[in-house]
C-alpha cells in the first residue's frame, strides 16, 4: 500500500509509550495489531492495521448471529466484491436469489471462473439480483464458478439476503466473496 491510501484512513487516537502516560499506568496491557510502518519519534510508532474479516447469519434479517471468530487476513487496497454460485453439479447450473443487497451498486461485472460447463449470467428485477452459474465448487485449491462483482477500494461492507436458491445438489454454493 502507498501512502495515498492509508491517508483516507481516518486517524487513531495516539498515545506516547512513556511512563508519563497515565493512560499506560502499571497494571494496564496495551494491545495494538498491525505492522510497524516508521517510527515517527523516540515514543510514536506509525503502524499499518490489518483487514478483518466477520461473517454473521440471520433467519429474519433483523437478529444476527456471528458465525464464528473474526479472521484477520492481509489485503490489498483494491479487491472484487460480489456474488458468486458453484452448482456442485457441474453439468446442472444453479440459480441464487438475493435481496436487501447493500454496500454494492448495480454496476456488476460477471465472469465464469475456472472454465464451468455451462456459462453464468446475472440479472437486477424489482426484487433483487439473480445469478445463475455452474462449477465443481468453491472450495481448496482452484475455484469453478460464476461471479457477478465490481472492483471496490479501501474500506467497506457488503450485505444480502439470499432469498431463493434452486439447486439439484445440497453442497451448491451461493455466497458472498470478496
Amino acid at each position: 500500500d502507498t501512502e495515498e491510501n492509508w491517508s483516507v484512513v481516518d486517524a487513531l487516537r495516539q498515545q506516547p509509550l512513556t511512563a508519563a502516560n497515565l493512560e499506560l499506568t502499571a497494571g494496564r496491557i496495551v494491545h495494538a495489531q498491525g505492522r510497524i510502518v516508521a517510527m515517527e519519534s523516540s515514543d510514536l510508532w506509525r503502524l499499518e492495521g490489518k483487514d478483518t474479516f466477520e461473517g454473521y447469519l440471520s433467519a429474519d434479517g433483523t437478529n444476527w448471529l456471528s458465525a464464528g471468530v473474526p479472521v484477520e487476513i492481509d489485503m490489498s487496497n483494491t479487491v472484487f466484491a460480489g456474488f458468486a454460485i458453484a452448482s456442485y453439479r457441474a453439468s446442472e447450473p444453479a440459480v441464487a436469489d438475493f435481496d436487501h443487497i447493500s454496500g454494492l451498486s448495480r454496476s456488476l461485472t460477471g465472469a465464469d471462473i475456472g472454465k464451468p460447463p455451462h456459462a453464468g449470467s446475472f440479472e437486477f428485477g424489482a426484487e433483487g439480483l439473480r445469478v445463475r452459474g455452474s462449477g465443481d465448487n468453491i472450495w481448496g485449491l482452484a475455484d469453478q464458478c460464476y461471479f457477478a462483482s465490481q472492483r471496490r477500494e479501501g474500506n467497506f461492507k457488503v450485505e444480502a439476503h439470499l432469498a431463493q436458491l434452486n439447486s439439484a445438489d445440497p453442497e451448491t454454493k451461493a455466497v458472498l466473496m470478496v
